[in-house]
């Protein structure tokens, strides 16, 4: 596997989950060791948010159809930015001025 960031959010956690002005309360991430994903950690919103505005990079990932529960195996999926929309900082895949944090369909915990 070739290194695609320097960690990858491999699952999120929504404050609310309805379907308006959602957000991210936590997320499940790994760091991208190159060859493999690393162990797994929950960060919060603003941990994720600093780490971006200081240069860290970061992917979202899914799981793989073949993946079993002993083994997770995942595919790449877009890069993650910070967008700020009305002055408030999110969380997001591409620039829209939606205000809500969007990391399209990762899996939520």
């Amino acid at each position: 596997m070739e290194k695609w960031a320097d960690k990858v959010i491999v699952a999120v956690h929504y404050s609310d989950s309805s379907e308006s002005n959602r957000i991210i309360e936590s997320l499940k991430v790994r760091d991208d060791e190159g060859d493999k994903l690393g162990i797994e950690k929950t960060l919060s919103r603003e941990d994720v948010i600093s780490d971006i505005n200081n240069g860290v990079s970061y992917v979202t990932a899914y799981k793989s159809k073949e993946s079993t529960d002993s083994e997770s195996n995942y595919s790449k999926g877009k890069e993650v930015i910070v967008y700020a929309v009305k002055l408030r900082d999110y969380i997001k895949t591409e620039r829209n001025e939606k205000t809500e944090d969007n990391l399209d369909e990762i899996e939520e915990f």
